[in-house]
């Protein structure tokens, strides 16, 4: 499956954000994302700096969440957009080759994502988030039901190396995390684990 990893700033401090972010390209990470909704322009675009060093053109793709002129300012790969975000086809008229995602939690908002443009959706929370609180858990009828669309789903929400075997069973394309792929270890292991789905 598809490895989606969030390096949350409200998680981790910079330094440690950042060894990890590189530590993820090196072991070929999928999409790397950037979420720092609490820190002012001049330190999202000092992070996202950081980070697009790190992301080096190995495969990976780095995507900043929310901002998109901050995704341009750093010429990331994408921008992630939030479920009451701008239209992707708004954005994409700013930069034509940004891939988009948006956070959706029901099929109707993954048909709406669909509709609009995105390339990709994260879909959830499929479990019980462990990095912050959360909506219910989803159905597993409604994941089905957003599979349906014909547009790559990540599934997203309280992600543990306990659960990954159980989640080969579901529609999905690739597993979106914070904790699991910006704290728990051992990483590489982890990684082959979310690879070999």
């Amino acid at each position: 499956m598809i490895s989606y990893a969030i390096a949350d700033a409200a998680v981790q401090a910079p330094p440690q954000l950042l060894a990890r972010v590189q530590q993820l390209n090196d072991l070929g990470a999928d999409f790397i994302q950037l979420r720092a909704k609490e820190l002012d322009t001049p330190a999202f675009l000092a992070l996202a700096e950081g980070c697009r060093k790190r992301v080096d053109g190995n495969g990976t793709k780095f995507v900043v969440n929310s901002r998109a002129d901050i995704a341009m300012a750093v010429d990331a790969d994408g921008v992630h957009l939030p479920a009451d975000g701008m239209p992707a086809y708004a954005v994409r008229a700013l930069r034509p080759g940004l891939q988009i995602g948006r956070s959706c939690h029901s099929a109707g908002d993954v048909k709406r994502a669909a509709g609009e443009g995105c390339d990709y959706v994260l879909i959830g929370p499929l479990f019980s988030p462990r990095s912050k609180i959360g909506g219910p858990p989803l159905e597993e009828n409604e994941i089905r039901a957003c599979a349906r669309v014909p547009i790559p789903l990540f599934a997203l929400g309280g992600m543990e190396r306990s659960r990954l075997r159980s989640l080969a069973a579901l529609p999905i394309d690739g597993i979106a995390a914070v904790t699991l792929f910006m704290a728990d270890e051992p990483i590489a292991e982890i990684m082959e684990e979310v690879r070999a789905l």
